[in-house]
């Protein structure tokens, strides 16, 4: 959703008695609200999304299951997806994953987030994922 242009808060406005009081909190108030309408037309970055940056080490078997446990914490307390941006290959480091791996979840609350299958892993060998809870 866009915002429309919102309108700026402008002393003359108002009653003069009330002027250098509007103007105060219009230069604050003016700001943040362009600060807003930018975000909300695409420009919203990293800085301004609830995320974690999570490494996790794991080895899975035939399926896609972990051999290990994998429930982790995070920051972000009821994540919508895990997406892994680097996997490395801690078994054999010239063997690569078969496709971007794709993992599913689920959320235990309080943070803790169980991994129950990741796709595109060679199986029994360990991998470090870095992975990023949105």
């Amino acid at each position: 959703m866009k915002l429309s242009n919102v309108r700026q808060i402008i002393a003359e406005d108002f009653q003069p008695e009330d002027r250098d009081m509007v103007s105060r909190l219009g230069g604050v108030l003016n700001y943040f609200m362009r600060q807003v309408v930018e975000l909300s037309d695409a420009n919203i970055d990293f800085d301004n999304l609830a995320f974690d940056i999570l490494n996790v080490e794991v080895t899975v078997d035939t399926n896609g299951i972990p051999l290990q446990s994998t429930r982790f914490n995070s920051k972000v307390s009821n994540p919508r997806g895990l997406m892994v941006i680097n996997a490395s290959n801690l078994t054999n480091s010239v063997v690569y994953p078969t496709s971007n791996p794709f993992i599913t979840f689920t959320p235990q609350g309080g943070g803790i987030i169980k991994i129950d299958h990741i796709s595109g892993l060679v199986l029994e060998n360990k991998y470090r994922l870095v992975i990023i809870a949105v």
